[in-house]
């Protein structure tokens, strides 16, 4: 049985736990990880990516297999692409020409074969997305949580 969820309710709810949590930074960090991790070296960090590129990795043929074998065997599936942390990609410097372009030859490869992707590229700068430079916060696993939820009760 399908059990009804008020998704507004819930977004309203990761925003208000991503804002307590993210306090001391700009960057929709959490503060205890932006305390330990990130403030430290917070200098040493600007602009350091400005060289950075997602669009040749060997991880492409890895997607590509997976693709090959879920399309063979007739598989259903949803594909998330979640984006980085905008805020603070753009801190280090990785050029978001790059990153668009990183989202769109994700999304292309993924749709080429026939899947299903929930593209979230524009969420990078959303605050409370996510909960340090790269994991998913609230508001970021309330959308997934959704779109999962969606896509499992309607196939």
């Amino acid at each position: 049985k399908k059990t009804e969820i008020n998704w507004e309710q819930e977004t309203a709810k990761a925003e208000s736990l991503g804002k307590s949590s993210c306090t001391n930074n700009d960057f929709g960090i959490y503060d205890d990880y932006y305390n330990t991790y990130v403030k430290p070296n917070l200098q040493k960090e600007k602009g350091i990516s400005s060289k950075g590129s997602y669009l040749n990795s060997p991880e492409y043929d890895d997607l590509k297999f997976l693709l090959e074998t879920a399309k063979k065997l007739n598989m259903k599936i949803l594909f998330i692409s979640v984006p980085v942390n905008g805020a603070w990609y753009d801190y280090t410097g990785f050029p978001e020409s790059d990153r668009q372009q990183y989202y769109k030859k994700v999304k292309d490869l993924v749709t080429s074969y026939g899947f299903q992707i929930e593209d979230y590229s524009g969420s990078e700068h959303e605050k409370y997305f996510f909960c340090d430079v790269m994991h998913l916060g609230w508001k970021g696993w309330v959308k997934i949580d959704e779109a999962i939820d969606k896509f499992y009760h309607e196939n």
